[in-house]
């Protein structure tokens, strides 16, 4: 185990300056390197399909129409719900716990790209002929790889696109939870208004029922108009009760998104549904689905798969390897750090059959690249078609809310002409009782359509992906 130990003064002179100058060789190629490779970029990707140059549904007329509409849906008291779901949801949480987790792999990732450098020590003996030979070391190796192909650069750059598509999918999820926060805020002012309303009906039914009442003690009316009116009270009542079962229930799904029970969870400010909603664009541009960002992140997957397919290539080329290492070794530890050797050394490997594992490889990711663009395209169909039938719910709905307020004036019409009928013994209950279901029926509908239209303009928000553009101004125009 004996061996001839250099001078001191050499190794830690020539010996020493060596080493540094390697290792100062193997930082600087590191940072050229990657410097010299840069960030990758988005590449256009065609979709499977040609996009449409315009929406094939429209509707007119912008006078009305709030830019901003899409951040608040027309309740600033409803951007603090929306905030608070965002903090406290439980999903969300879980989603953003994933992203950091995928944050702390890239930046593994990216180390791959840096020097390696370690220290170790190490302690052999041996009995030889003077006796028991004890030998110390103490080492530190650095080890670097030349990225000469860039398939170190395209792993990295594969897994940043991949990070950034996982950020936009958290951004997906807010919108998604955003609008369902919308949706049940509003559907908790439409169960609310359906209350008022219910009471406001009982309230008729009732004063009605007295009169009618009255009337049948003057020999008047039949028994079975006061019987008839008793029933109508009960429906209104039984209808009552369902709203309020459906307030208690929509009560708990607001609870739910805000990550905790039910409890004394009061929203106030959900009392009553907006009475104007702002008017769909008809200049909405098709490429406002760029900004989407589930069609974002599925953009750069595909651009995540095409670098990985470079990095895969990369494995066919030759791999050079840089090395050095310091080390100092003694027969005892007085004499450790008198005696220093450098050891510098550099690889060059080429693989010239692996059973054909890396041609695998490039088949494999070929064919994710391949699948990554199906669900782009889909991704992209997909909201090409929410979109679409956004703006057709939006024409529809408009023309029967407009249809329901007309027929309600003359509900209201024909019950009040019934009732003075009624009153002057020309009519009987029957047609009164018609009429004011009638009227009764058409005013929950009224709600309802309301509601409708509501929530196709909150999903034309997130179909759109949460952005509507300002209008044009006159100077825009060619």
């Amino acid at each position: 185990m004996s061996r001839t130990l250099p001078s001191p003064s050499y190794s830690r002179g020539a010996g020493s300056r060596v080493f540094i100058i390697w290792l100062g060789i193997l930082i600087v190629s590191s940072w050229v390197v990657a410097g010299c490779g840069g960030a990758a970029t988005v590449e256009d990707v065609e979709p499977t399909f040609e996009l449409p140059a315009d929406w094939h549904h429209k509707t007119a007329g912008v006078e009305d129409f709030d830019p901003g509409w899409c951040a608040d849906f027309g309740e600033p008291s409803l951007e603090a719900l929306i905030e608070n779901v965002l903090e406290q949801n439980l999903d969300l949480q879980i989603a953003e716990n994933r992203i950091q987790q995928a944050r702390a792999l890239l930046r593994q990732s990216r180390a791959s790209r840096h020097p390696r450098v370690g220290i170790g020590a190490h302690t052999e003996g041996e009995l030889g002929p003077d006796g028991w030979e004890q030998e110390y070391e103490i080492s530190a190796p650095v080890s670097y790889e030349v990225d000469l192909w860039g398939r170190i650069r395209s792993q990295i750059s594969a897994a940043e696109f991949d990070l950034e598509a996982a950020e936009l999918d958290l951004r997906t999820f807010e919108l998604a939870l955003a609008s369902e926060t919308a949706e049940n805020y509003f559907e908790l002012a439409r169960v609310r208004s359906e209350l008022r309303l219910l009471d406001n009906q009982l309230e008729n039914a009732e004063t009605f029922l007295e009169l009618t009442h009255i009337r049948h003690r003057q020999g008047m009316a039949n028994a079975i108009d006061v019987v008839q009116q008793q029933q109508q009270i009960e429906e209104l009542r039984e209808a009552r009760l369902r709203a309020e079962l459906d307030e208690t229930l929509v009560l708990s799904a607001i609870a739910a998104l805000l990550g905790q029970p039910q409890g004394e969870l009061e929203v106030a400010s959900a009392d009553e549904l907006p009475e104007v909603l702002p008017v769909v664009a008809d200049f909405l541009p098709a490429d406002l689905l760029t900004l989407r960002p589930d069609v974002r992140g599925a953009h750069l997957r595909v651009t995540a798969a095409d670098q990985r397919i470079e990095a895969a290539l990369a494995e066919r080329l030759p791999r050079l390897q840089l090395s050095a290492s310091l080390a100092l070794q003694a027969m005892n530890i007085q004499q450790l750090f008198e005696f220093l050797f450098v050891t510098v050394a550099g690889s060059l490997t080429q693989s010239l059959w692996e059973g054909g594992r890396i041609q695998g490889r490039i088949e494999e990711e070929e064919v994710i690249k391949e699948r990554q663009l199906l669900e782009y395209s889909a991704t992209l169909l997909e909201a090409i078609r929410e979109v679409e039938d956004s703006l057709a719910r939006g024409q529809a709905l408009h023309e029967i809310s407009k249809t329901q307020r007309l027929q309600l004036e003359s509900a209201r019409e024909a019950l009040s002409l019934a009732r003075e009928q009624y009153r002057a013994g020309i009519l009987d209950y029957l047609r009164v009782l018609t009429a004011l279901q009638s009227v009764q029926s058409l005013e929950l509908a009224e709600l309802d359509s309301k509601r409708i239209l509501l929530s196709q303009r909150i999903q034309l928000c997130r179909a759109s992906g949460g952005y509507w553009p300002e209008p044009p101004s006159d100077e825009d125009q060619p």
